[in-house]
């Protein structure tokens, strides 16, 4: 019969590392690239969630330049007046803004949005369709940095970094297990 051999510490702690961070970043990648593929025009979400980087200050006393938000899927007739909401504007980026008046039009809802810098209506009308989900979280400045490591100098100097430094622990294993070989001959 077969001896167990009985597993390091750093081997438990490799365990860990891929079954808790790496395996559910490589599902959801692939998730997304998935939905990207199959449904182009629509926005990636995972479990109905949804997160967007703050390219302008229009709503600075809520959300700032650079912040991530994270939105969720809602049924539109959930909104109600000062739920902040992102949706696709007429050139079809998504926007974030707060509903200042809920309006219907042909059996179908049309939300009046206002910036809450600009206490007038800013005269954006968005219909059901166009939401993306309501605002329920954000990150400040976070989105600075994704937008930072997305730079092509950025990503290929981080990719160089994290193949060398996995070089070096490789072999510095590798040379640890020659040690240990040569001292149990």
């Amino acid at each position: 019969m077969e001896k167990k051999r009985k597993r390091t510490k750093n081997e438990i702690i490799e365990d860990v590392i891929f079954y808790v961070f790496i395996m559910p970043l490589v599902v959801i990648t692939a998730a997304i690239l998935l939905q990207t593929i199959i449904h182009p025009d629509k926005i990636p979400n995972i479990f109905g969630y949804k997160m967007f980087i703050v390219l302008d200050g229009n709503m600075e006393q809520s959300i700032s330049y650079g912040d991530l938000t994270f939105t969720k899927n809602i049924d539109t007739n959930k909104l109600r007046v000062n739920d902040i909401i992102a949706f696709r504007n007429a050139e079809e980026k998504v926007t974030i803004h707060k509903i200042s008046e809920i309006n219907e039009e042909n059996s179908e809802k049309i939300f009046v949005m206002q910036a809450k810098t600009n206490e007038t209506n800013d005269t954006k009308y968005v219909k059901e369709d166009a939401v993306e989900g309501i605002l329920i979280n954000k990150i400040d400045k976070i989105g600075l940095i994704i937008m930072y490591l997305q730079e092509p100098f950025v990503f290929i100097f981080i990719a160089c970094f994290i193949m060398i430094i996995g070089l070096i622990l490789y072999y510095n294993v590798q040379g640890k297990e020659k040690k240990k070989e040569k001292t149990s001959d």
